[in-house]
Order: C-alpha cells, then sequence, then structure tokens
C-alpha cells in the first residue's frame, strides 16, 4: 500500500519532493501560468511545519533561478539553489533535474545520488509520473517514499472517473500527440457513452477512415495505432466541418473535412461540430477533457476550444475533469476555471492512468518496502 504524506515523521528530516514546476513563460520571461507550483505549496508547506527540511527537485524547459523568487513569494522563506549537492536552509532547489547526466537515461548511479541528498522521497509530480525517469522511478525504490497531498487527490479523483464514471461519460480529446492520445480512445469506447475528438488526433483519423482524402498519409505507428479503434463506434465523433487555412495564413475558410487539399491545413472545428458537440456535452453527468479542439492561441482558430470550454462550464449537473497543460492554459484564457472539479496536473499522465496504463512513478512506489 502507497504511504501519503501524513505517514511519516519528519522532524529533522530532509524530504526529496519531486514536483513539476516546468510551468509556461510568456514572451517577456515571465510565469504565465503558476497552477502547478501553487498546487504543491501544500506539501511543502507541511513538511515544514512538521520540523522538516525540503529539497525540491523539478524539471523545467528554463532554469529553476526564474521561479526561485516566486516560490519564495509564496512561501516567505528564502529558497537555496542547490550547489556541489548540498541541501542548505529550509528550503532548496536543485537546477532542472534533466540538465542532469543519468535523469531521463533512469540510470542507477544518477538515482542514487539523488537519493543520498535526503532522507525521505515526496512524489508530488502525477504528471510526470508515466515517465521512466531517474527521480521518478528509480529514486523512490531507494528510500522511504510516499506521495504528497496534490498526487494524492490526483489519484482518488481519476480512479473516481477510470472506474466509477457516472453516465453519460462524455470524453472530449483533441490536441496532438496521436499515438497516447488513441490508446485512450481506444480504452474509454468501452466505458464511455461519446467521445468527442478534434485537433491533430481528429485530422488524422479523418484521414485513415478515408475522409480526408487528400491529406498526406500519417506515421506508420500513428496509422497501426489508430487502425486497432473501432472507427465504426458510433460512440466515436469525428468533426463533420473544420476551419483552415493555407501556409502562408492568406485563406481563412470554413469547409467539411472530405474537400480539404493537400495544400490546406485544418487549424478548427466548424460551426456545425461545435454545435454537434455542445448539445452532446449539455446532456453529460462526468466529462473529462484532455486536448484543445484547434490552434486556440491564434485568435482565427480559438472559437472550436473556446465554445467547447463554454459548454463544459454551462452544464452544471456534471463532474468535470481537465487535463493537460495546453488544455489548462485554454480554460485560463476563456476564464472556466472555476466551473471545473479537478484540473489535472498532468496530460499524458492522466490519460495513461485512465487507459490502464502502468505509471513507472506509480509502480516505484508500491515497490518499496516502507516495512
Amino acid at each position: 500500500m502507497i504511504k501519503t504524506i501524513r505517514d511519516i515523521d519528519f522532524l529533522g528530516k530532509v524530504a526529496l519532493i519531486r514536483c513539476d514546476f516546468n510551468v509556461p513563460f510568456n514572451d517577456l520571461g515571465e510565469i504565465a501560468d503558476d497552477f502547478r507550483i501553487r498546487e504543491s505549496i501544500p506539501t511543502i508547506n507541511y513538511v515544514l511545519d512538521q520540523g522538516g527540511r525540503v529539497l525540491l527537485v523539478t524539471h523545467i524547459k528554463n532554469s529553476v533561478k526564474l521561479i526561485i523568487p516566486l516560490l519564495e513569494d509564496i512561501l516567505q522563506r528564502k529558497v537555496n539553489l542547490v550547489k556541489d549537492n548540498i541541501v542548505n536552509g529550509d528550503v532548496s532547489i536543485l537546477e532542472n533535474v534533466r540538465s542532469f547526466e543519468g535523469e531521463v537515461e533512469n540510470d542507477d548511479v544518477f538515482a542514487q545520488k539523488l537519493a543520498s541528498m535526503a532522507d525521505i522521497y515526496i512524489n508530488e509530480a502525477f504528471s510526470v509520473s508515466h515517465r521512466a525517469h531517474a527521480s521518478v522511478a528509480k529514486t523512490p525504490l531507494l528510500m522511504p517514499s510516499c506521495v504528497g497531498f496534490l498526487f494524492e487527490k490526483e489519484i482518488k479523483v481519476l480512479s473516481r472517473v477510470k472506474d466509477n464514471p457516472w453516465k453519460p461519460l462524455v470524453v472530449i480529446i483533441g490536441g496532438a500527440k496521436v499515438p497516447s492520445k488513441v490508446k485512450v480512445i481506444k480504452a474509454f469506447l468501452e466505458k464511455a457513452d461519446h467521445i468527442l475528438l478534434g485537433g491533430k488526433v481528429a485530422n488524422d483519423i479523418l484521414v485513415v477512415k478515408g475522409i480526408s482524402v487528400n491529406k498526406p498519409w500519417p506515421k506508420e505507428d500513428v496509422v497501426s495505432e489508430i487502425e486497432t479503434i473501432d472507427l465504426t463506434s458510433t460512440k466515436l465523433h469525428l468533426p463533420i466541418d473544420v476551419k483552415l487555412s493555407n501556409s502562408e495564413g492568406s485563406l481563412n475558410k470554413i469547409d467539411a473535412p472530405g474537400v480539404v487539399k493537400n495544400e490546406e491545413e485544418i487549424y478548427d472545428i466548424g460551426p456545425e461540430t461545435i454545435k454537434i458537440y455542445s448539445d452532446i456535452i449539455a446532456e453529460a453527468s462526468m466529462i473529462v477533457w484532455a486536448g484543445p479542439l484547434g490552434f486556440f492561441e491564434k485568435k482565427e482558430f480559438e472559437l472550436g476550444t473556446k465554445e467547447i470550454a463554454l459548454a463544459i462550464a454551462r452544464n452544471n449537473k456534471a463532474f468535470k475533469v481537465i487535463g493537460g497543460g495546453d488544455t489548462g492554459v485554454a480554460i485560463t484564457k476563456f476564464n472556466i476555471k472555476k466551473k471545473v472539479d479537478h484540473i489535472s496536473t498532468g496530460g499524458g499522465a492522466m490519460l495513461d492512468f485512465l487507459a490502464n496504463k502502468e505509471l513507472p512513478g506509480l509502480k516505484a512506489l508500491k515497490y518499496y518496502d516502507q516495512d
């Protein structure tokens, strides 16, 4: 049985907290969305309040130095950057863990090095627990380990969706990363009442299904995954109209996916699709949404994602779960955060968990001999 943070005595101990502070930055180099950081704060404060010290470990596209001021402001404490493997003060943070040799390779030696810097391991990074990386899958095998409050909440809510969903269950899947999305579609065809598709995953299925006949054939690994789905299922909903543009951006029109030309790209779902999807969403008792329906970052292609977000917000009776970085950005942009019951910090991890795939980070926590 996996221990939680409440089961551990932190007095006088150093807790290595594997977080996910990989937050987006705007063009000015400012944090665009601090949701993931703030969600980990209760776990950090709990360890400190129990008389422990904290070593924060995270991956990030930039240097962790850019997030230290925000952490210090929220915690009202000095946050020290780790140098020469020395943990200083109550709160320390390691430089981007993926910049170290051995992290991505899931190397034993690097995992040992991390473990040597602390007494207890806390996984507070559900969002990367589908990655077999050293700080996620190896380090917790080497020391007493547990999950933080955020990780515990993720598992509790997502288990409810996976094991006992309210009906009708409506699943909305968009965005890219097609192979992983297809696995989830396949898993949900058994339990969902409706699966609404958009984004790159819908575009590729339209090609394989023989609807977008003028578009290039997807990569073979994508095709092989798509061909494992029952594409004739009435639960599966694909766009019936789409918004198009060309590489120059001079074209902006709505058309059926069957007549899309090779030089045209699908950037959004069309108004008829929006209406059909919105009507289905209105009847749902549980909604799971992962991935935008189009290129919502540009105003001319935001309508599909925006209207689906608003349709979800209007359904006051449904239990709503949203996951994935881009989806999180979308619900912030369209101001529906308060209308959602659970915002998962993970996209790929959430989808893998819901598709019954084993998460290396979760598996490692189960394997450690807690007694």
